[in-house]
C-alpha cells in the first residue's frame, strides 16, 4: 500500500461522507464484477463440456431414456408420413384423371398411416411430459414447460436441465469456491464501509482484501 496515498487523502476518524461510500462501493463492485466475470468466463468451457459428458448419464439418472427413444421413434414415423403426404399430394397435382383413383387409394393409406403416428405419437408425448413435470418439480430445474415439437427441441432442453444441475454441483466444488470467496471478500469490505467505524488503516483493510483474491490496486479517499 503507497503510504503517501493514506497521508495525502488527510483521513480522520470521521464516518465516510456519502459521496466516499458511494465512490468505493461502486468501485469495489465494478473491480470485483471484473474478477468475478473473468473467472465464470474460464469456467464456462469447463462447465459446458462436463455437461455434455453428463448427458447420458443424466438421461439415465432420470430413467426416461426408453420415454426419449420412444418419443424419437415416434417423431421420426410422423415425419416420414408427413413428408410422404406432401409428395404425394404434389405428385396428384401432376397426374392424370384416370389415375385419380389409385391416388386416393394411395394417399387414403397414407393418411391412415399417418394418424396412426400422430396417435402414437401424442401418446409418447404425454407421458414424456408427465415424467419431465415430476422431475421438475423434483430436481427444481424451474422449466416452464419442455417443448416437445421436435426432437432437437426436446434435447434442447434436457440439456439446458442437465446443464444447470452440472453448474450447480460445479459452484460447489473446491474450483466453485473461487467465486464464493471474491462474494464474502466484497461483503467484508462493504461491511467496513459502511460501519460508520473507519480508522486510518481502512485503506489498507480495502487493498489487503482485494489482494487476497487476486486484484491488486491503489485506492485514495475522495473528498
Amino acid at each position: 500500500m503507497n503510504t503517501n496515498i493514506i497521508k495525502e487523502a488527510n483521513i480522520t476518524n470521521k464516518p465516510f461522507t456519502k459521496i466516499q461510500i458511494d465512490y468505493f462501493s461502486n468501485r469495489i463492485n465494478r473491480l470485483t464484477d471484473e474478477k468475478k466475470q473473468v473467472l465464470e468466463s474460464e469456467y464456462e468451457s469447463s462447465i459446458q463440456k462436463e455437461s455434455n459428458e453428463n448427458y447420458n448419464k443424466f438421461i439415465d439418472t432420470l430413467g426416461i431414456k426408453t420415454l426419449v427413444d420412444d418419443f424419437k421413434q415416434a417423431q421420426s414415423g410422423y415425419d416420414k408420413t408427413y413428408n410422404t403426404l406432401d409428395e404425394i399430394e404434389d405428385k396428384q397435382r401432376l397426374e392424370m384423371k384416370a389415375l385419380k383413383d389409385r391416388q386416393a387409394d394411395e394417399y387414403n393409406k397414407f393418411k391412415k398411416d399417418h394418424q396412426i403416428n400422430i396417435d402414437v405419437l401424442e401418446s409418447s408425448k404425454n407421458l414424456l411430459t408427465e415424467s419431465l413435470n415430476k422431475w421438475d418439480k423434483i430436481r427444481k430445474w424451474n422449466i416452464y414447460r419442455f417443448d416437445l415439437d421436435s426432437v432437437a427441441d426436446l434435447e434442447s432442453d434436457l440439456r439446458n436441465a442437465c446443464y444447470k444441475e452440472t453448474k450447480n454441483a460445479f459452484y460447489k466444488s473446491t474450483a466453485g469456491n473461487e467465486l464464493k470467496k471474491i462474494d464474502d471478500v466484497e461483503t467484508n469490505i462493504l461491511d467496513h464501509i459502511y460501519s460508520n467505524n473507519l480508522d486510518k488503516n481502512i485503506l489498507d483493510v480495502i487493498a489487503t482484501n482485494l489482494n487476497s483474491i487476486g486484484i491488486k490496486t491503489q485506492l485514495q479517499l475522495t473528498k
